[in-house]
């Protein structure tokens, strides 16, 4: 089965008020050296000028994840998947319901950690390297022009690119829990 890492960063947390700001995609590979895919919406010509208008985005994000099978996210199931259905939707893009391993739902069946997010789970096994998230960051990237906007859009790019990183180590580690993990998805 073709897999791939995915995390998205957005402008807020519901799809019908907020943006797509970035997503990287990785093809899964145990051994890290899958390759890796950035879209950023600062990189589509109507950025400067309309930036409600996420569908070219939305459309290369599509057109990324069509070729996997499988798309393992850190919750996932509960929030990357279902704003991007909201998003493609909006645009007129069908996407049928995708196999989703969301490490987040291993992690409460299987585990008895204090907190589940990707940052206290990976700590817990040892695994370093995910960013601060910096409100004022986020609303530059959002809202601000020219040189502080991409800045700001660098700052969330390298962030949501550690947490693929840490995401592919956590997904390595714990896989074994889910045994269904290539055929179903996630087996919750």
């Amino acid at each position: 089965m073709y897999t791939c890492l995915l995390d998205i960063e957005t402008t807020g947390f519901e799809a019908d008020y907020n943006i797509i700001l970035c997503a990287v995609l990785k093809t899964y590979q145990p051994d890290g050296k899958g390759q890796i895919t950035v879209l950023r919406s600062d990189s589509y010509t109507n950025w400067d000028y309309n930036r409600s208008v996420d569908a070219p985005i939305c459309k290369d994000l599509y057109k990324a994840l069509m070729p996997y099978d499988i798309i393992i996210a850190h919750n996932g199931v509960n929030f990357d998947v279902r704003f991007m259905m909201t998003r493609f939707l909006k645009w007129g893009i069908v996407w049928p319901q995708p196999k989703i391993v969301d490490p987040v739902r291993i992690a409460r069946r299987y585990l008895r950690l204090g907190r589940n997010g990707l940052e206290s789970a990976c700590h817990h096994f040892g695994i370093y390297g995910k960013t601060s998230c910096i409100g004022d960051k986020w609303m530059e990237a959002k809202f601000d022009r020219g040189r502080t906007n991409k800045s700001a859009m660098n700052y969330v790019v390298d962030h949501c690119v550690a947490d693929i990183d840490i995401l592919e180590k956590f997904t390595t580690k714990i896989k074994h829990l889910a045994p269904k993990i290539n055929q179903m998805g996630s087996d919750i």
